[in-house]
């Protein structure tokens, strides 16, 4: 897994499962308070697939509406209003 973290509230980003097959869930760390965020999915080409925005905290949310994504490497970015984060994720 490979990690960049921008800005201090988005020191980490939890996703899982990785490798994921049709659901993929977000949770923020631990000691980190609930916070608007937008979540984005592209390829590693740099073309978004999905994106969506909600309030993220420590209990894990399944990512709503995810489209059917061939199997590959994606990378997975969490902006907050204090920072931004980004994780690969494999799709099987």
């Amino acid at each position: 897994m490979v990690e960049a973290c921008v800005g201090p509230a988005a020191a980490t980003l939890t996703a899982f499962p990785n490798p994921f097959e049709n659901e993929l869930l977000v949770a923020l760390p631990a000691g980190a308070e609930a916070q608007p965020a937008t979540v984005t999915l592209s390829t590693l080409t740099g073309q978004k697939v999905y994106r969506s925005q909600s309030v993220l905290s420590l209990v894990a949310q399944l990512l709503p509406g995810l489209p059917t994504l061939k199997a590959g490497v994606y990378v997975l970015r969490l902006t907050t209003a204090t920072g931004s984060t980004a994780q690969r994720v494999v799709r099987r």
